[in-house]
């Protein structure tokens, strides 16, 4: 694992406005919100539905966004999948919110949060099993992200890969129960640098051919022939680039120790043999994270050209709100959760955030709408 940076100003003024605005959201949710909406109440995918779980690399199981926080639900390194979510842990987050209190700062601003006008009692039943998780098999990155908290993640992970075991283990609870719609290899490392994560798919796929099977990457371990190779051999449903930028500058300004040509290669060279062998699979899609450092008409419309012209399925633009000091404000006050362009005649449900605006590109159209 590469030394952590020497963390700067910036880092720390940023986590430390996050961990502000999210404290002051919950206080006012607590208090001001429940008094001007009484008929509300918090609810939380996660833990009632099964939602978003995540396995860290040291097999501690945590809400994916609780992730920064390191709140730990349990170890699958010493009890089942199916126990932990049954447990007492789930179980303490779960009280709270019939009790309508948000229990962790993480809450107040989390994608899973609902407020629900009159709900119904069935409201906080408990789903039998996850309906979606994520695994980091290694905590190992080759990347150095701005906002990424990665002084932590070498802290707390260390070096420690999940041992194959472990993750055969949990993959034959997901096989067993047949509930996951998802299985996301991801985590806070780079997937693809576990080389085991190739054989994990086609062990998941050819046991539970249902389940859809994702991939997130920053693209430069594909800047490689046997890499392709290896990944297109695999029944792999879908595969995420995270390159937030159309022009070098842009990228490294996030992207820090990225290199720009490498994973735009990664994702040229995976459409390119994809196509060579008439495959299908997996359904390419290109993340773009708005910053305000990205974010004019001129970056998006030479983006949306050149994701047309290398074949890839999908381009997914992304408000973020981290780092507080590069938000792109005119993104967020749209008040939606970004843009997503379908090329071709993909016809692919992909819209993980439900509200995002979907436009669909054909081959004849000349004018494409921001």
């Amino acid at each position: 694992m590469k030394k952590s940076r020497q963390l700067d100003f910036s880092y720390h003024f940023n986590i430390f406005l996050r961990n502000v605005a999210k404290e002051l959201l919950r206080l006012f949710y607590h208090t001001g919100y429940r008094i001007l909406r009484p008929g509300k109440r918090f609810y939380c995918e996660n833990i009632f539905a099964g939602k978003n779980g995540l396995v860290f690399s040291n097999g501690e199981i945590t809400c994916v966004c609780a992730d920064h926080g390191l709140i730990n639900l349990g170890n699958v390194n010493q009890a089942s999948l199916e126990e932990i979510w049954r447990g007492e842990e789930f179980q303490k987050l779960r009280n709270a919110f019939k009790a309508n209190r948000l229990p962790l700062r993480h809450c107040s601003a989390c994608f899973a949060l609902k407020k629900i006008y009159k709900p119904t009692p069935d409201l906080y039943q408990i789903a039998p099993f996850f309906w979606n998780i994520h695994i980091e098999t290694t905590p190992v990155c080759n990347l150095d992200c701005a906002i990424c908290r990665r002084d932590e993640v070498e802290k707390h992970r260390g070096g420690t890969q999940l041992s194959k075991a472990t993750v055969y283990k949990t993959l034959d609870e997901i096989i067993k129960h047949k509930t996951n719609k998802f299985v996301l290899f991801f985590g806070f490392g780079e997937p693809l640098l576990d080389r085991n994560v190739y054989e994990y798919v086609t062990y998941l796929k050819e046991r539970f051919p249902e389940v859809i099977v994702s991939i997130s990457t920053n693209g430069i371990p594909l800047d490689n022939d046997q890499n392709v190779n290896a990944l297109l051999n695999t029944p792999l449903d879908v595969i995420v680039f995270s390159v937030d930028g159309i022009t070098p500058e842009a990228y490294v300004r996030y992207r820090r120790g990225g290199d720009f040509n490498r994973a735009l290669g990664g994702m040229t060279r995976l459409t390119q043999e994809r196509r060579k062998r008439g495959q299908k699979h997996p359904l390419i899609i290109w993340q773009y994270l708005y910053f305000r450092w990205n974010d004019s008409d001129e970056a998006i419309r030479a983006t949306i050209k050149k994701a047309r012209e290398l074949g890839v399925d999908i381009l997914h633009f992304l408000p973020t709100r981290t780092p507080i000091t590069g938000i792109s404000w005119k993104n967020q006050l749209r008040r939606n959760h970004g843009v997503i362009y379908k090329f071709g005649g993909v016809d692919h449900d992909y819209n993980p955030h439900d509200r995002a605006r979907v436009i669909h590109v054909s081959n004849e159209m000349e004018d494409i709408p921001l």
